[in-house]
């Protein structure tokens, strides 16, 4: 029995850190997304922050255990190496799950960090215990307990950035540290294990069959295209975010100078809903009918003529006016606020989008 001494290659080491901390940037950019939508929408923005975290936890682990030099040869089982990566993905979906419909409270931050922390600190075991090599590994429980916390620690962490808000300028500070704590994780874990080399491999030492420089450039290299693009669908959303709201702001200043203005003109004007209900008078209209704009906004129109003119309102000319989009010249009777009859001759115009639906009903 031998316990074997293995080395570290620092150029893999920087590179896993750069994954962690990549991973961490773009999960924290996502997070953003995730707050800012609802739905089967907000379900996707999930997803693809638990792939970008998760995935990137498990990449930035595997170059790492890659980063470790071995005189034997080292295999993975595929079967336990594809369940250490779903891990890290589930349970960091599970966290920020717990938080986009929540008050970010420490009691759901600890909540859904030691869920997130327990699941990667299982990943990362499961990979260990996923090495296929003529060898036996023990565990410094103390390290391990200690690995164990600084992923729960680093959870809660992310969490509490992704979803208290992080401005442009402490986002990559926020990930640079996230992609410490994560690293340090892994390699306090690995500090934990003490590998014995079977007495029967200890004659047989050889290099490991797989070049190890290889297989984590092309892992790295994924898992950077993976976060690239989910970095770009997220500056691509939040351009289309942006162009929502100021189209909508373009159109809430529209309506507002329609309103003033149909307030404002000298004629007795008034516009109604899809139900007949009044939405817009002008000061004219009021001033006729001697109401406050408070007392007729949201009540049909029929409510201010007399019952013979509104039954003839109802049962004939809105269904008409409905079917044709207009008419003019029709004879009602109105009652003012303090009971006169007024003579009216009103013509309307439906106006309907490009989709045909109705917007309104222009009348006066």
């Amino acid at each position: 029995m031998m316990i074997v001494e293995g080395t570290y290659s620092w150029l893999l080491v920087v590179l896993s850190v750069c994954i962690a901390t990549v991973a961490a940037y773009t999960a924290l950019d996502l997070a953003g997304r995730v707050r800012s939508a609802a739905g089967w929408v907000r379900v996707g923005w999930i997803a693809t922050a638990a792939i970008a975290m998760g995935g990137g936890i498990w990449s930035m682990h595997f170059v790492a255990m890659l980063a470790y030099r071995m005189p034997m040869e080292v295999g993975y089982d595929l079967t336990l190496t594809a369940l250490s990566l779903a891990l890290p993905i589930i349970v960091t979906g599970i966290g920020f799950m717990l938080l986009c419909d929540r008050a970010v409270g420490w009691s759901v931050l600890v909540a859904g960090g030691f869920i997130m922390g327990c699941g990667i600190a299982t990943m990362h075991y499961l990979g260990m215990h996923a090495m296929q090599m003529q060898a036996s590994i023990a565990y410094d429980l103390r390290l391990v307990a200690a690995s164990v916390a600084i992923a729960i620690a680093a959870s809660i962490a992310a969490l509490w950035l992704a979803f208290t808000g992080t401005v442009s300028s402490r986002k990559l500070a926020a990930s640079g540290a996230m992609g410490l704590a994560i690293s340090g994780m892994h390699y306090t874990g690995m500090a934990a294990a003490t590998i014995t080399m079977d007495a029967d491999a200890a004659e047989m030492v050889s290099a490991p069959a797989l070049d190890p420089m290889t297989l984590a450039s092309a892992v790295a290299a994924l898992t950077f295209l993976i976060l690239f693009l989910a970095l770009l669908a997220s500056i691509v959303d939040q351009r289309f975010a942006l162009a929502s709201a100021r189209e909508a702001a373009a159109v809430q200043r529209s309506q507002e100078r329609f309103v003033t203005l149909y307030r404002r003109t000298p004629l007795p004007l008034h516009a109604l809903n899809e139900n007949g209900c009044i939405e817009h008078v002008s000061d004219v209209w009021l001033e006729v009918l001697g109401y406050e704009l408070d007392e007729v906004v949201g009540r049909p129109l029929t409510d201010f003529m007399t019952e013979a003119s509104a039954r003839r309102r109802v049962e004939v000319d809105w269904p008409a006016l409905l079917a044709s989009r207009k008419v003019r010249g029709v004879e009602y009777q109105f009652v003012t606020k303090d009971g006169r009859q007024l003579d009216c001759l009103l013509s309307a115009h439906i106006e309907r989008d490009a989709d045909g639906r109705f917007v309104q009903a222009l009348c006066g």
